[in-house]
């Protein structure tokens, strides 16, 4: 792994963020956590160097001028140690299902730190498995490559962890490709405030045939849990599922429809009926008072009850609905709990944005 002195780079593009700036679901990942080897290793200019491993970087090119730095984060305070530049070199596409990401971390202070676990905080040391990237249109985290061995397709820097004052620790990360039409993403690091809306290039490097491992892309949820009328929500970019709160639609052990039931199944109605879905799907579920011989027939009996009130006050037609009833299978919250337990009486209604 590549450890050199400062080198006189283009102007740079300063990003520096703070959580008050970010789009309130991110900020709530953020803050929440819910947010997601061996290598020969690149040097800024596209030559690689002789590391610790056999890995190779997903490209061969060479590229002769120094990258200019399209972000740069200063940290003051870190595990790793105080007064660490974080420098984006580079994000581009090496193929058309992988991503690679350079970063440059230098040590601005005047001490000598040791850069082993900060970003890879519970796994492999001296890698990068904790740095992610993530797609803020389409509502999605992208995880690092991993190989077929499990190892992260990424730079190891286990003996050169030690960065002199001055220096820079020169690293890449390989991951999925994001959509062909995705011009920006944002690259989400254990140790910096989000580098947002970074430009992802192209590159004509040619890549070493490695095997690896499925690619790890999660869904970024956002959740709104509505207090007034017992209702929940969560959102992906192409879905949403309402949470209905059985105690709303329902007297205690029934499957009719409260009259309470009609204003809330009303509004979700007017959703389905703007939204471009032909499925419906809903789904009934019970605590775990009671036996699955008595749950389960009960649950399923309430999601055909709110799906025959949808089709009456859907407008549209060519929808298609399905009806599940699960009994207490799928918790939502703890059933040690009443307040947990309400959570989990309800009738879930999911379709299509």
């Amino acid at each position: 792994m590549n450890v050199t002195p400062p080198k006189k780079r283009p102007e740079k593009i300063v990003k520096n963020y703070s959580l008050f700036q970010l789009p309130a679901f991110l900020a709530i990942l953020l803050l929440s956590g819910c947010v997601i080897s061996d290598s020969e290793t690149p040097q800024p200019n596209g030559e690689p160097s002789t590391a610790s491993s056999s890995q190779v970087p997903p490209d061969e090119a060479a590229d002769d001028q120094s990258p200019e730095s399209l972000a740069n984060s200063l940290t003051t305070s870190t595990t790793a140690g105080k007064q660490l530049s974080v420098e984006v070199y580079r994000l581009e596409r090496r193929t058309p299902n992988i991503l690679r990401l350079d970063l440059g971390i230098t040590n601005k202070s005047n001490n000598g730190i040791l850069f082993l676990n900060a970003l890879s905080s519970g796994g492999k040391a001296g890698t990068a498995k904790n740095v992610t990237l993530l797609d803020l249109k389409n509502r999605k985290r992208y995880h690092p490559l991993e190989l077929s061995n499990g190892s992260c397709y990424c730079s190891d820097w286990r003996d050169s962890a030690n960065i002199s004052p001055g220096q820079t620790l020169d690293i890449w990360i390989a991951f999925p490709a994001p959509p062909e039409n995705l011009e920006k993403i944002s690259v989400i690091t254990p140790i910096t405030p989000p580098l947002l809306d970074i430009p992802i290039g192209e590159s004509q490097g040619t890549p070493p045939k490695q095997e690896l491992a499925n690619p790890q892309i999660v869904e970024i949820r956002s959740f709104t849990d509505k207090i007034s009328d017992s209702t929940g929500r969560a959102e992906t970019g192409e879905e949403i599922a309402i949470m209905l709160s059985s105690d709303v639609l329902f007297d205690f052990e029934e499957s009719s429809l409260t009259d309470k039931a009609n204003q809330t199944l009303e509004r979700v109605a007017k959703e389905i009926d703007s939204s471009g879905a032909t499925t419906v799907e809903i789904d009934g579920h019970t605590d775990n008072k009671g036996v699955d011989e008595i749950n389960i027939p009960l649950s399923e009996a309430r999601a055909k009850s709110v799906s025959k009130k949808l089709k009456e006050l859907i407008k549209r037609d060519g929808i298609n609905y399905e009806v599940a009833g699960h009994g207490s299978s799928q918790p939502v919250a703890s059933n040690d709990s009443e307040k947990g337990r309400a959570k989990n009486r309800r009738v879930t209604v999911k379709f299509e944005k």
